[in-house]
C-alpha cells in the first residue's frame, strides 16, 4: 500500500469540513470517528481494475491491483458497509473512464482504514450515475414494468424462503419511498457475467446504490435516515429487488464529483 502524500492528507482535511460522520450505533462509532474522513487516502489503493477480476475474487489490496490492473479504473464512490455481524466493513465503487466497466469492491476494514483484504462484490457495465445530493427523483431511474409484478416476484421468493420481510422489494417502489428521507439513486448499472469464451454480457440484473447525503438530526427518533443507503440488486424486467447491503455516508470522491458534474 502507499503512503499517503501531504497533498492527500490536505485534500482529507478539506473533505472532513463537508462531510462529517454524526450518527453511528456505539459500537461502531469509537472504530470509525477520524477515520472515514481520509477517504482520499484509498485512491492509491486500486486503482485499476481489468477484465480478470470477476464477481467473488478476492486478493489483498496489492494483489488485487496487480491482478485487475489494466481497466482504466477509477474510485467513484465509498461508503461503510453495515454488516450484520457488527464488523462494517469498507464499499468502494469504481468505473472506467468511458463507464463501460466498473466494480463493487469490498474491503475489510473502514475506509480510512488498512485493508487485508479486497474482493469483487460485483461486476457492472454501461454505469449510470446520478447526483443523489440534490431533491427530485430524475425519471430515467425508474423502470416500466408496473409494481405487481415485482411484487409477485418478491412473494413468490419469501414463499421459498429466498427473501424475507422489506428486504425484497419493487424497484420503483424503493426510489420513490427513499425520497421521503433524502435516499436517492447514486448508481444504476447492469451486472456483469463471464461467459464460458471469456467474455462479460449482461445477467439479467443491475445492481443500484442508494445513498443519502444528510445528517442525523434530519429526521428526529430516525437518525439513521440522513445518512443511510442501500445497495440492490434488481431483476429485470420485472423490477423485484433484493437488499444486498446497508451502507452509511456514502461519499464521492473528486473524480466522482467531475462526473456527476454538468457538461458545458
Amino acid at each position: 500500500m502507499n503512503a499517503v502524500s501531504s497533498t492527500d492528507r490536505c485534500r482529507c482535511r478539506e473533505v472532513e469540513c463537508y462531510f462529517k460522520i454524526d450518527y453511528l450505533p456505539e459500537a461502531f462509532m469509537s472504530r470509525i470517528t477520524g477515520r472515514m474522513l481520509s477517504f482520499v487516502a484509498l485512491t492509491s489503493l486500486l486503482l485499476d481494475i481489468a477484465h480478470a477480476a470477476d464477481r467473488g475474487d478476492c486478493g489483498t489490496p496489492e494483489e488485487m491491483k496487480a491482478k485487475l490492473a489494466q481497466d482504466d479504473q477509477h474510485n467513484v464512490a465509498q461508503a461503510i458497509y453495515m454488516k450484520p455481524d457488527n464488523h462494517p466493513h469498507g464499499i468502494i465503487v469504481t468505473a472506467s473512464t468511458d463507464g463501460k466497466v466498473g466494480y463493487v469492491l469490498e474491503r475489510d476494514a473502514l475506509p480510512g482504514d488498512p485493508a487485508t483484504k479486497i474482493c469483487v462484490f460485483e461486476r457492472i457495465g454501461s454505469i449510470r450515475l446520478f447526483d443523489y445530493r440534490k431533491a427530485g427523483t430524475p425519471q430515467q431511474v425508474f423502470i416500466k414494468t408496473p409494481d405487481a409484478e415485482a411484487q409477485r416476484k418478491c412473494d413468490a421468493w419469501r414463499k421459498a424462503g429466498e427473501a424475507h420481510g422489506d428486504d425484497c422489494q419493487p424497484l420503483n417502489q424503493i426510489i420513490r419511498e427513499g425520497e421521503r428521507w433524502g435516499q436517492r439513486v447514486f448508481l444504476e448499472a447492469p451486472n456483469m457475467a463471464r461467459q464460458k469464451d471469456g467474455t462479460y454480457q449482461e445477467d439479467g440484473s443491475m445492481t443500484i446504490i442508494l445513498g443519502a447525503a444528510g445528517t442525523s438530526h434530519d429526521f428526529p427518533g430516525q437518525p439513521e435516515k440522513g445518512v443511510e443507503g442501500d445497495v440492490w440488486q434488481t431483476l429485470l424486467p420485472e423490477g423485484a429487488s433484493l437488499r444486498r447491503a446497508v451502507l452509511a455516508y456514502l461519499q464521492v470522491t473528486e473524480w466522482g464529483q467531475a462526473l456527476l458534474a454538468p457538461k458545458r
